[in-house]
């Protein structure tokens, strides 16, 4: 069962402890280091609520187009917390927006981690709980 630990206009973040799971979701546009330092605290806070290692679905249906350059170092920082070593497994579902989705995956990339894209939150939930240890 899903409990959640904070949500707003940009974000939410929620915890399944039965399975070990983060589920955060990221809307809007992603402009401010105040926005990153609030969402950072919420996320690590998640993050204590697991034994051990956890999996996550990062929803980004809701984000919006935005400038990469000022962007970027949020990117990073998001990307670098949920890609650490407590994280066993992830999946992705990307923006509606086609160029908020090729902006993420560019991002991405100039981070050297790897998307596993899924359609809709379902398909995501079946996999991590097939690849579940």
């Amino acid at each position: 069962m899903e409990k959640v630990i904070a949500i707003n206009e940009f974000y939410s973040l929620a915890v399944d402890l039965e399975k070990q799971r983060l589920y955060v979701e990221l809307k809007g546009q992603w402009m401010n280091l105040k926005l990153l330092n609030s969402f950072m605290s919420d996320a690590k806070e998640s993050a204590i609520h697991f034994f051990d290692t956890y999996s996550c679905i990062t929803d980004l249906t809701g984000l919006m187009p935005f400038n990469e350059r000022q962007a970027k170092p949020i990117a990073i920082s998001i990307v670098g917390f949920l890609t650490s070593n407590s994280m066993r497994n992830s999946a992705q579902i990307l923006p509606e927006s086609h160029e908020a989705s090729q902006q993420v995956i560019s991002l991405v990339r100039q981070t050297g981690k790897v998307l596993t894209v899924f359609g809709d939150k379902l398909t995501a939930e079946m996999y991590l709980d097939s690849h579940a240890s």
